[in-house]
């Protein structure tokens, strides 16, 4: 009996001791972690340290088995018994739980690369909590109710479900309403300004505000967008023509982007005009923000009505307006959130079996807005249209027309004004016009022969570009939605009358777009597809109503959390949100993902791209559109009853998910610096030599000319990383402004270079580099530049100069 009991006693024990030596190895790090330098690359173990950390590793594991006891014996006598028996009360099975702090042996290769101190804190900090976070990821994951123990989310549930319908409605709009102004404010901050299609609609706007009209040649004159621009700022800028001349002439300018969401916007912008400077911006940027969160009430209350499960709708609310693409169009201003709100808004309504002739006439009210908004959406226009006449007919009592005839008034009478609309503008009522203006036979030919010669695959390539492309594609952003693909499986089985419904609303729409070859220009990711995504959402829905498989559901988890921790880094670097794949934009790799990279592993060679010219030999596609379907294919299937091995297994995959995750984020986050070396330009000098320089770090703010000539325009940290085949014996800076005055940080990896006043000079300093990184074939040399602006003059007029010049 008592060798049964010391048994499992002495294995806990032994495990601890284990896991303490790694904790020992990070200890003797941590401690000394302001001495690793780029000329000092290697462990250097001290006992003292070494020991120090193993005891107190063995009395943070003890705190943390404690906790673990308390979870797994809840309800029982409180736990009262000395630390080394602490661990005792933990069965055996759940000492695997502390496994992820077997990566502290991993301490010693973090000193085998580096760039500077930083750098190594970085990747050692990391180290250290990467276990914490997995330990509790997995105890949660078996342990989740503790979560609803919590008095501030039990009282939360408790609140939350005592409310109405309605008043839940309200609280998550409100709520969202909340976050999207919060983020708005951030992103900001940060210098977000407009960008992409953005002012070509906030110009709209001004000249429906100022001139009640939509001729814009007088606007783009007179420079009125330096209303919502700072001219200051900005100096020398001219925003590029984005409007069609009408049949009246030079003088009659009108925009290719409709006027329906500048409408919207009016509001807003007349307020704007009693504000200056960020407020400005985020006053405008907000301006579309209640729509989105109307979306998600909308989004809420469509997947109640389906299934009447408060779960299942809480959970699609959350990640659906707090993940790509809905957080980020409501702070922007396009007007693919105002469609999908009306959408989804005129579905919901078109289940209903009885509709008064006055919500009807409504409802068509609400149709016809849609041609005013953008051509394209005069597919989804039809699509409704079609739809309701369709469920009107069914549900007709008798042979009365007039529910058809009250509901069509609208919409027909709409499209007849947009149609008149256009020929009053070009004198022609081809909807082409909005795009080419007057359309000559020359140019219409043109643009017919220009159409049909689009070879089939880069139709295809376009529409998987929406779904799976690194720079644009939403489900690598969101890659929960992922599962939109198992939904359309559920759909299929239960509900394929609703299915038929809305992929005749989503289908045409997409494959219109493919097959003009339409992609995003410079926007957040997936707007292609956010006048659709609460169909996403959806069949979503659908998976999560009917899955019966756990490891599906396990999956489905892990992509919800990386849904929102991606969105977490994109606020963190809004930079990522514009990756264009128009045609002149040729480079594969997104910048979120060449982010997560480091020296070694160059996430984006692994990922599918899908841009603008010939992908048949790029083979991550196929291995992504294979994994999709088998995935499907799974998932689909319904095998024979599952056998005691096939359960073991079943329940052993989720940790074998979780063992894998945790050594590509160490991998990923701690082995090697980041970022990846790329992209790279190399500069040729008349001295015959030459230089690497990668520019993950520099691409903002930059711009670099013939013999590294850099131009910095602006006020910030800057850090160049360059490479040379061979090691430099000297290297030359000409660094300075000849118009302004800067307060200069300078330095050579951690090594202190220059610091002092530049006032109107460009400075030159030679120096003889004493350390490399030695990675691959080259010698890797970083300066980190940083500049504080002290005069007047704009920075974008007046660049910073710096040159580095290689001497050997």
């Amino acid at each position: 009996m008592n060798k049964n009991h010391s048994s499992p006693k002495f294995i806990s024990l032994l495990w601890v001791i284990v896991l303490s030596g790694g904790g020992g190895l990070i200890f003797s790090s941590l401690a000394r972690w302001s001495n690793y330098r780029i000329g000092h690359h290697h462990f250097s173990f001290s006992l003292f340290p070494f020991l120090l950390g193993v005891t107190l590793s063995f009395f943070g594991f003890a705190l943390l088995a404690t906790w673990l006891a308390k979870i797994i014996r809840a309800g029982q006598n409180k736990i009262n018994h000395p630390v080394v028996k602490v661990f005792s009360l933990i069965p055996t099975s759940k000492l695997g739980f502390f496994s992820p702090f077997l990566i502290y042996y991993l301490t010693p290769l973090l000193h085998r690369y580096y760039l500077d101190n930083a750098d190594f804190r970085f990747r050692l900090a990391a180290l250290f909590f990467l276990p914490l976070i997995f330990f509790l990821i997995l105890v949660l994951y078996h342990h989740w109710a503790i979560c609803l123990e919590f008095p501030l989310i039990s009282k939360s549930i408790q609140f939350f479900s005592r409310l109405s319908s309605r008043q839940k409605v309200i609280l998550l709009v409100l709520t969202a309403f909340i976050i999207y102004h919060l983020l708005a404010f951030i992103l900001v901050a940060q210098g977000l300004s407009f960008s992409g299609d953005e002012p070509y609609y906030l110009l709209n706007t001004h000249s429906l505000l100022h001139d009640q009209d939509i001729n814009l040649a007088n606007n783009y004159a007179h420079q009125d967008y330096f209303h919502f621009y700072s001219q200051k700022d900005n100096p020398g800028f001219r925003l590029g023509i984005y409007a069609r001349q009408g049949k009246k002439g030079p003088d009659y300018l009108y925009p290719i982007n409709l006027f329906g969401v500048s409408l919207l916007v009016l509001p807003h912008y007349w307020l704007s005009h009693f504000f200056g400077g960020k407020w400005l911006v985020f006053l405008l940027k907000s301006s579309l923000a209640l729509w989105a969160a109307l979306l998600g009430g909308q989004l809420y209350l469509l997947i109640k009505e389906i299934w009447s499960n408060e779960k299942i709708a809480l959970s699609i609310w959350l990640l659906s307006s707090f993940s790509a693409p809905i957080l980020f169009y409501a702070v922007h201003i396009y007007p693919e959130i105002p469609i999908a709100f009306f959408s989804i808004f005129l579905y919901r309504k078109l289940r209903l079996v009885n509709l008064s002739n006055r919500a009807l006439v409504g409802y068509g009210l609400l149709l016809g807005l849609f041609p005013w908004f953008g051509l394209k959406y005069n597919i989804i226009f039809w699509a409704f249209f079609l739809l309701f006449l369709y469920h009107l007919y069914r549900r007709r009592a008798s042979c009365s027309w007039r529910p058809g005839v009250l509901f069509s008034f609208f919409p027909l009478l709409s499209m007849v004004s947009f149609y008149l609309f256009i020929y009053s503008l070009y004198g022609s009522f081809s909807p082409f016009s909005v795009y080419e203006g007057v359309l000559t036979p020359e140019k219409f030919q043109a643009l017919k022969t220009a159409l049909l010669e689009y070879p089939l695959r880069m139709r295809i390539d376009s529409f998987l570009d929406y779904f799976l492309d690194q720079r644009d594609g939403l489900f690598l952003y969101a890659p929960f939605y992922f599962f939109s693909f198992l939904g359309l499986i559920e759909a299929w089985r239960h509900h394929r009358r609703q299915l038929m419904e809305i992929l005749f609303i989503s289908l045409p729409f997409l494959l219109n777009y493919a097959f003009f070859t339409h992609r995003q220009g410079y926007s957040p990711q997936g707007r292609v597809l956010t006048p659709l995504v609460w169909i996403g959402c959806l069949l979503t829905a659908y998976f999560l109503a009917y899955n019966q498989k756990r490891n599906y559901s396990f999956f489905f988890g892990l992509t919800a959390i990386v849904s929102l921790v991606l969105s977490f880094v994109l606020i963190a670097h809004p930079r990522f949100l514009y990756q264009p794949t128009t045609h002149e934009f040729t480079s594969r790799p997104g910048d979120l993902f060449v982010f997560l990279s480091n020296l070694k592993i160059f996430l984006p060679a692994w990922l599918p791209s899908f841009i603008k010219t010939n992908n048949l030999n790029y083979w991550p596609n196929y291995v992504w559109l294979g994994g999709i379907i088998i995935f499907g294919l799974l998932y689909a299937s319904r095998g024979p009853k599952e056998s005691r091995l096939k359960k073991r297994i079943s329940a052993s995959f989720p940790y074998l998910v979780f063992t894998f995750s945790l050594i590509l984020i160490t991998v990923l986050f701690t082995l090697y610096p980041q970022p990846a070396l790329y992209p790279a330009q190399e500069f040729h000098y008349s001295n015959q030599s030459s230089l690497g320089f990668y520019f993950p770090f520099l691409r903002r703010d930059v711009v670099a000319k013939k013999e590294a000539e850099f131009y910095l325009h602006a006020p910030r940290e800057y850090i160049f990383l360059f490479a040379a085949k061979k090691k430099l014996a000297e290297i030359n800076l000409q660094l300075g402004s000849r118009e302004g005055d800067y307060q200069v940080h300078l330095a050579f990896f951690d090594h202190h270079l220059y610091q002092g006043h530049q006032q109107q000079e460009i400075k030159e300093i030679t120096f003889r580099p004493q350390f490399a990184l030695r990675w691959k074939n080259f010698y890797l040399y970083e300066l980190k530049l940083k500049l504080k602006h002290l005069s007047e003059e704009p920075m974008k007029r007046f660049p910073y100069f710096v040159q580095i010049y290689p001497r050997r």
